[in-house]
């Protein structure tokens, strides 16, 4: 019976990403709705960004739908105890590029326990 397992994955992202646009807001970063320091007599920044979606709220101050892509890499490692139990180590990053707004990465790790009943 084999003991260790390796597994990896590879993911390509792409479509609508949830982005923050605080810095529009920001004084001298322009004005969302037209007109600002950064966009003076201009259309509003998002259509001139083709924003699909956009929302202002005191916690996040303000958040968009645009268009990005990225990648995801991750891998694990099982090693089996017995016929029904095992233990996993895994690993894994991801970063998304977005065309307008903040660019976005993580890294994940994790550890596992499993039984089979």
């Amino acid at each position: 019976m084999p003991r260790l397992r390796l597994s990896t994955t590879a993911s390509y992202y792409d479509g609508e990403f949830d982005s923050d646009c605080a810095d529009v807001l920001s004084p001298g970063g322009g004005d969302v709705y037209g007109g600002g320091p950064g966009n003076p007599g201009g259309p509003p920044v998002y259509e001139r960004l083709d924003i699909k979606a956009m929302a202002v709220d005191q916690v996040f101050t303000c958040r968009w739908l645009a268009d990005g892509d990225g990648y995801g890499l991750r891998g694990e490692l099982t090693w089996a105890i017995d016929r029904a139990s095992s233990i996993g180590l895994s690993a894994g990053y991801r970063e998304i590029e977005m065309d307008f707004g903040e660019d976005y990465s993580n890294t994940t790790f994790g550890l596992s326990y499993r039984h089979r009943f």
